[in-house]
Protein backbone atom coordinates (compact mmCIF):
# COMPACT_ATOMS: atom_id res chain seq x y z
CA UNK A 1 0.00 0.00 0.00
CA UNK A 2 2.82 2.91 0.87
CA UNK A 3 4.57 1.96 -2.43
CA UNK A 4 1.69 1.84 -4.43
CA UNK A 5 1.10 5.81 -2.64
CA UNK A 6 4.20 6.87 -3.13
CA UNK A 7 3.98 5.69 -6.81
CA UNK A 8 1.47 8.44 -6.95
CA UNK A 9 -1.66 6.15 -6.66
CA UNK A 10 -3.62 7.95 -4.21
CA UNK A 11 -3.46 10.97 -6.91
CA UNK A 12 -4.63 8.97 -9.22
CA UNK A 13 -7.88 7.23 -7.49
CA UNK A 14 -8.74 11.28 -6.79
CA UNK A 15 -9.21 11.26 -10.75
CA UNK A 16 -11.76 8.05 -10.48
CA UNK A 17 -13.85 9.21 -7.00
CA UNK A 18 -14.50 12.18 -5.45
CA UNK A 19 -13.12 11.07 -2.20
CA UNK A 20 -10.09 9.13 -3.75
CA UNK A 21 -7.10 9.85 -2.24
CA UNK A 22 -8.32 10.77 1.31
CA UNK A 23 -9.85 6.88 1.40
CA UNK A 24 -6.81 5.81 0.39
CA UNK A 25 -4.69 7.26 2.77
CA UNK A 26 -7.17 6.21 5.96
CA UNK A 27 -7.94 3.37 4.84
CA UNK A 28 -3.85 2.47 4.70
CA UNK A 29 -3.66 4.49 8.05
CA UNK A 30 -5.99 1.95 9.02
CA UNK A 31 -4.48 -0.84 7.92
CA UNK A 32 -0.89 0.64 9.27
CA UNK A 33 -2.64 0.97 12.67
CA UNK A 34 -3.99 -2.43 13.24
CA UNK A 35 -0.87 -3.86 12.28
CA UNK A 36 1.19 -1.69 15.14
CA UNK A 37 2.98 0.91 12.39
CA UNK A 38 2.40 3.46 14.52
CA UNK A 39 4.37 6.06 12.72
CA UNK A 40 2.95 5.18 9.32
CA UNK A 41 -0.44 5.25 10.54
CA UNK A 42 0.04 9.23 11.65
CA UNK A 43 1.67 9.58 8.80
CA UNK A 44 -1.54 8.80 6.68
CA UNK A 45 -3.76 10.40 9.48
CA UNK A 46 -1.52 14.03 9.01
CA UNK A 47 -1.57 13.55 4.91
CA UNK A 48 -5.36 12.64 5.25
CA UNK A 49 -5.41 15.85 7.38
CA UNK A 50 -3.58 18.91 4.16
CA UNK A 51 -5.89 21.56 3.61
CA UNK A 52 -6.09 21.49 0.11
CA UNK A 53 -7.90 17.29 1.17
CA UNK A 54 -10.41 18.83 3.35
CA UNK A 55 -11.37 21.79 1.52
CA UNK A 56 -12.92 19.01 -1.40
CA UNK A 57 -15.30 18.54 0.91
CA UNK A 58 -16.61 21.42 1.18
CA UNK A 59 -18.14 24.06 3.89
CA UNK A 60 -20.81 22.53 5.84
CA UNK A 61 -22.70 24.23 8.69
CA UNK A 62 -23.64 21.45 10.69
CA UNK A 63 -19.98 19.76 10.43
CA UNK A 64 -17.21 21.14 8.72
CA UNK A 65 -16.24 18.85 5.85
CA UNK A 66 -19.07 16.87 6.57
CA UNK A 67 -19.97 13.45 8.37
CA UNK A 68 -17.77 11.33 5.18
CA UNK A 69 -14.53 13.36 6.32
CA UNK A 70 -15.06 13.89 10.04
CA UNK A 71 -16.11 10.48 10.81
CA UNK A 72 -13.54 8.27 9.00
CA UNK A 73 -10.56 10.78 10.23
CA UNK A 74 -12.10 10.01 13.48
CA UNK A 75 -12.05 5.83 13.13
CA UNK A 76 -8.28 6.40 11.81
CA UNK A 77 -7.55 8.56 14.99
CA UNK A 78 -9.26 5.98 17.32
CA UNK A 79 -7.33 3.19 15.83
CA UNK A 80 -4.37 4.75 16.58
CA UNK A 81 -5.15 5.63 19.89
CA UNK A 82 -6.53 1.98 20.74
CA UNK A 83 -2.73 0.22 20.12
CA UNK A 84 -0.60 -0.26 23.46
CA UNK A 85 2.26 2.19 23.00
CA UNK A 86 -0.47 5.10 21.93
CA UNK A 87 -1.54 7.92 24.26
CA UNK A 88 -4.93 8.64 23.55
CA UNK A 89 -4.60 12.65 22.04
CA UNK A 90 -6.29 14.83 24.09
CA UNK A 91 -8.33 16.14 21.44
CA UNK A 92 -9.45 12.61 20.54
CA UNK A 93 -12.67 13.16 22.69
CA UNK A 94 -13.50 16.39 22.05
CA UNK A 95 -13.21 15.52 18.44
CA UNK A 96 -16.08 12.60 19.51
CA UNK A 97 -18.06 15.13 20.81
CA UNK A 98 -18.64 17.30 17.94
CA UNK A 99 -19.58 14.14 16.09
CA UNK A 100 -21.58 12.97 18.43
CA UNK A 101 -23.40 16.41 18.92
CA UNK A 102 -23.92 16.95 14.88
CA UNK A 103 -25.83 13.27 14.35
CA UNK A 104 -27.94 13.70 17.85
CA UNK A 105 -29.02 17.24 16.19
CA UNK A 106 -29.71 16.36 12.62
CA UNK A 107 -33.46 15.87 11.95
CA UNK A 108 -32.60 12.56 10.55
CA UNK A 109 -29.53 11.71 12.16
CA UNK A 110 -27.81 11.80 8.81
CA UNK A 111 -25.58 15.33 8.61
CA UNK A 112 -24.06 16.19 5.20
CA UNK A 113 -21.33 14.24 4.14
CA UNK A 114 -20.93 17.23 0.91
CA UNK A 115 -22.97 20.15 0.56
CA UNK A 116 -26.64 19.26 -0.02
CA UNK A 117 -25.43 15.19 -0.15
CA UNK A 118 -26.60 12.88 2.66
CA UNK A 119 -25.49 9.57 2.66
CA UNK A 120 -26.34 7.33 5.92
CA UNK A 121 -23.60 4.92 5.11
CA UNK A 122 -21.51 7.68 6.71
CA UNK A 123 -23.43 8.57 9.56
CA UNK A 124 -23.04 4.85 10.77
CA UNK A 125 -19.63 5.35 10.32
CA UNK A 126 -18.99 8.50 12.18
CA UNK A 127 -20.96 6.96 15.07
CA UNK A 128 -18.82 3.83 15.17
CA UNK A 129 -16.08 6.34 15.70
CA UNK A 130 -17.68 8.51 18.13
CA UNK A 131 -18.97 5.05 20.47
CA UNK A 132 -14.84 3.89 20.13
CA UNK A 133 -13.31 6.41 20.86
CA UNK A 134 -15.86 7.34 24.13
CA UNK A 135 -14.55 4.06 24.38
CA UNK A 136 -11.08 4.53 24.95
CA UNK A 137 -12.12 6.96 27.90
CA UNK A 138 -14.73 4.35 29.72
CA UNK A 139 -17.46 6.82 28.31
CA UNK A 140 -20.69 4.72 26.83
CA UNK A 141 -22.38 6.92 24.23
CA UNK A 142 -26.14 7.21 24.72
CA UNK A 143 -26.93 5.63 20.67
CA UNK A 144 -30.68 4.51 21.32
CA UNK A 145 -32.31 8.06 20.40
CA UNK A 146 -30.29 8.31 16.97
CA UNK A 147 -31.01 5.17 16.02
CA UNK A 148 -35.03 5.46 16.57
CA UNK A 149 -34.05 8.61 13.66
CA UNK A 150 -32.71 6.41 11.73
CA UNK A 151 -35.54 4.09 11.95
CA UNK A 152 -38.01 6.79 10.35
CA UNK A 153 -35.80 6.70 7.71
CA UNK A 154 -35.91 2.88 6.09
CA UNK A 155 -36.84 1.50 3.14
CA UNK A 156 -40.04 0.09 3.69
CA UNK A 157 -39.18 -2.93 1.20
CA UNK A 158 -36.22 -4.32 3.02
CA UNK A 159 -36.25 -2.67 6.53
CA UNK A 160 -32.66 -1.53 5.57
CA UNK A 161 -31.02 1.46 5.83
CA UNK A 162 -31.62 3.58 2.00
CA UNK A 163 -28.56 4.57 0.17
CA UNK A 164 -28.65 8.29 0.00
CA UNK A 165 -30.96 10.52 1.51
CA UNK A 166 -31.28 14.21 -0.43
CA UNK A 167 -35.05 15.24 -1.96
CA UNK A 168 -36.07 11.82 -0.75
CA UNK A 169 -35.29 8.52 0.06
CA UNK A 170 -33.68 5.81 -2.44
CA UNK A 171 -33.35 2.17 -1.98
CA UNK A 172 -30.55 0.65 -0.55
CA UNK A 173 -27.38 -0.51 -2.60
CA UNK A 174 -24.84 -3.47 -1.76
CA UNK A 175 -22.15 -1.32 -2.10
CA UNK A 176 -23.10 1.31 1.34
CA UNK A 177 -24.81 -1.55 2.70
CA UNK A 178 -21.72 -3.80 3.48
CA UNK A 179 -19.65 -0.92 4.62
CA UNK A 180 -23.15 0.03 7.15
CA UNK A 181 -23.27 -3.65 8.18
CA UNK A 182 -19.59 -3.63 9.16
CA UNK A 183 -19.91 -1.24 11.94
CA UNK A 184 -23.50 -1.43 13.22
CA UNK A 185 -22.51 -4.24 15.58
CA UNK A 186 -20.38 -1.17 17.41
CA UNK A 187 -23.75 0.89 17.74
CA UNK A 188 -26.13 -1.41 18.90
CA UNK A 189 -25.79 -4.42 21.55
CA UNK A 190 -28.44 -7.06 19.85
CA UNK A 191 -26.80 -6.27 15.13
CA UNK A 192 -28.48 -9.82 14.50
CA UNK A 193 -32.25 -8.56 12.97
CA UNK A 194 -30.17 -6.14 10.83
CA UNK A 195 -27.82 -8.44 9.73
CA UNK A 196 -30.55 -10.89 8.65
CA UNK A 197 -32.49 -8.26 6.53
CA UNK A 198 -29.47 -7.92 5.10
CA UNK A 199 -28.45 -11.14 3.97
CA UNK A 200 -31.64 -11.82 2.89
CA UNK A 201 -31.86 -8.81 0.52
CA UNK A 202 -28.62 -8.79 -0.53
CA UNK A 203 -26.43 -12.03 -0.22
CA UNK A 204 -26.82 -14.20 -3.35
CA UNK A 205 -25.54 -17.26 -5.04
CA UNK A 206 -24.86 -17.32 -9.12
CA UNK A 207 -23.19 -20.39 -10.53
CA UNK A 208 -22.12 -21.95 -7.16
CA UNK A 209 -20.35 -18.97 -5.93
CA UNK A 210 -21.69 -16.37 -3.21
CA UNK A 211 -21.63 -12.83 -3.33
CA UNK A 212 -23.43 -9.20 -2.62
CA UNK A 213 -25.48 -7.79 -5.13
CA UNK A 214 -26.15 -3.97 -5.96
CA UNK A 215 -29.58 -3.80 -5.63
CA UNK A 216 -31.89 -5.86 -3.54
CA UNK A 217 -32.67 -9.70 -4.74
CA UNK A 218 -35.56 -9.33 -7.22
CA UNK A 219 -34.24 -5.27 -8.27
CA UNK A 220 -32.81 -4.26 -11.48
CA UNK A 221 -30.33 -1.34 -11.24
CA UNK A 222 -27.36 -0.73 -12.85
CA UNK A 223 -23.49 -0.31 -12.05
CA UNK A 224 -21.82 2.72 -10.24
CA UNK A 225 -18.52 3.80 -9.39
CA UNK A 226 -18.67 2.49 -5.97
CA UNK A 227 -20.22 -1.00 -6.77
CA UNK A 228 -17.93 -1.59 -10.00
CA UNK A 229 -18.96 -3.43 -12.90
CA UNK A 230 -21.77 -5.73 -12.49
CA UNK A 231 -21.99 -9.67 -12.81
CA UNK A 232 -25.90 -11.01 -12.67
CA UNK A 233 -26.36 -8.28 -10.02
CA UNK A 234 -23.22 -9.25 -7.73
CA UNK A 235 -20.76 -6.33 -6.97
CA UNK A 236 -17.00 -7.28 -6.48
CA UNK A 237 -16.72 -4.33 -4.18
CA UNK A 238 -19.96 -4.87 -1.68
CA UNK A 239 -18.75 -8.51 -1.85
CA UNK A 240 -14.82 -7.75 -0.88
CA UNK A 241 -16.49 -5.85 1.83
CA UNK A 242 -19.04 -7.99 2.70
CA UNK A 243 -16.16 -10.06 4.18
CA UNK A 244 -15.85 -7.43 6.77
CA UNK A 245 -19.13 -7.13 7.27
CA UNK A 246 -19.63 -10.82 7.96
CA UNK A 247 -16.15 -11.24 9.94
CA UNK A 248 -18.38 -7.94 12.42
CA UNK A 249 -21.44 -10.14 12.86
CA UNK A 250 -19.80 -13.28 13.77
CA UNK A 251 -21.12 -15.07 10.62
CA UNK A 252 -17.61 -17.04 10.12
CA UNK A 253 -19.74 -19.21 7.20
CA UNK A 254 -20.32 -16.51 5.38
CA UNK A 255 -16.85 -14.83 5.52
CA UNK A 256 -15.88 -17.91 4.19
CA UNK A 257 -17.53 -18.19 1.29
CA UNK A 258 -16.73 -14.46 0.51
CA UNK A 259 -13.21 -15.33 1.06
Amino acid sequence: LHSAIDAGKAGEMQGLFPEGEFFTLVLTGLADAQAGRLPQAEAMLAASGRDEIADRFGTIKALEHGTFYRGWRLLLSTEIASRPAAEPPAELQTEADAIEAALLADRKGVPESYPSGRWPCDAVVAMAAVVRAHALADRSTATDAWVRKLDRIRDPATGLLPHRLDAGSTSPQGSSQAIIQSFWPDIVDSPAAEWKRFKDAFVTTEFGLVGVREHPIGASGSSNIDSGPLLLGVSPSASAVGLAAARANGDAGLADDLD
